[in-house]
């Protein structure tokens, strides 16, 4: 079967890399941007609330100010 994301035919069981990648930028956009904390340098998502901040998340979806050793220096 031909894929609908690259016009290449799959097997069965693979999975198109253009699809990952085209899936993965719709996700990105809609939960945040990709980052490094300046802290701890553990990989983060910005994610901007309604109010118009920006929050650090862990790729676990937990604020990243929870569990950041360095988030002391971070408080205003």
């Amino acid at each position: 079967m031909t894929c609908g994301s690259c016009g290449i035919t799959h097997g069965p069981n693979s999975e198109c890399l253009e699809a990952v990648r085209m899936a993965l930028k719709r996700l990105v956009a809609a939960v945040g941007m990709v980052g490094e904390c300046k802290g701890c340098n553990a990989s983060i998502l910005w994610v901007r609330h309604m109010n118009g901040k920006s929050v650090p998340y862990t790729t676990g979806g937990e604020n990243h100010f929870i569990n950041c050793p360095a988030a002391k220096d971070f408080k205003k």
